[in-house]
């Protein structure tokens, strides 16, 4: 886990939400599974580990991938994007205990998930 300080994502608008008193409501980011909460380190944006197999591991990081498209699409009132905390959680971790199919199946799935568009000839037909 990550020794970074506690980092706030103010998803949901309070003026936004009726709650009874007393009663806590989790912000949109709580439900992702790949973000832990550490009462000594603070917010993980990267809790996940390795299965110890790649191919496994690439259906691993698809999945995480899905789950943060999903919440990116869904959560638009989130003051800033968590990508980058995202990527700084993943090499905090390090590359052994994340596991590059997972890495490679997380962003993978987000390339595919990147609208494309094709470029315009600028220098001709080269």
């Amino acid at each position: 886990m990550s020794k970074a300080t506690l980092r706030c994502i103010t998803s949901v608008k309070p003026d936004k939400v009726k709650v009874e008193a007393g009663a806590k409501v989790a912000p949109l980011w709580a439900r992702l599974p790949f973000i832990r909460d550490d009462e000594k380190l603070g917010r993980c944006f990267w809790a996940v580990r390795t299965t110890g197999n790649y191919s496994h591991d690439c259906v691993l990081g698809v999945a995480m991938a899905q789950h943060a498209l999903r919440h990116m699409r869904e959560d638009t009132d989130r003051v800033y994007g968590m990508l980058g905390s995202i990527v700084i959680d993943m090499m905090a971790v390090g590359e052994d205990a994340v596991g590059r199919g997972v890495i490679v199946g997380f962003f993978g799935e987000l390339d595919r998930a990147i609208p494309r568009r094709r470029a315009p000839q600028v220098f001709g037909n080269a």
